[in-house]
């Protein structure tokens, strides 16, 4: 991961780019269930505007191993923005973007997709 730390220019200093991988898989429980085996990566890339927003895309790459290989992977690429907020004194972190899926499985994959969210930002507790 790389977290840059200068905002409007173009040198690597502007850019946070880096993933998040996580896997599931079954290991225990009722037999008569399904197992699964599925991997999901968030990567990101923003360009940092200024303190507060960025520009860039944060889609999931999702591979399902246990099914067929031509049914298996969902890679999305997208293009959106994050910035900030106050609802009076408490930071709102916000944040839009439409992807699309240049590799997407054939039984239920999207074409396209439209991600957004708010989340507010408060002190750790633990700190």
């Amino acid at each position: 991961m790389r977290l840059g730390n200068k905002t409007g220019g173009l040198g690597l200093d502007n850019w946070n780019i880096g993933a998040l991988a996580q896997h599931w898989w079954s290991y225990a429980g009722d037999d008569s269930r399904d197992d699964t085996s599925q991997t999901d990566i968030q990567y990101f890339i923003n360009w940092r505007l200024n303190d507060t927003q960025l520009i860039g895309m944060t889609p999931n790459i999702r591979v399902d191993w246990q099914a067929e290989a031509d049914d298996r992977l969902s890679l999305p690429v997208g293009l959106g923005t994050v910035g900030l907020f106050r609802v009076g004194k408490l930071p709102v972190r916000w944040g839009a973007e439409a992807q699309y899926y240049p590799i997407r499985s054939d039984s239920l994959g999207p074409e396209w997709n439209v991600k957004e969210f708010s989340s507010p930002i408060i002190l750790n507790p633990l700190k």
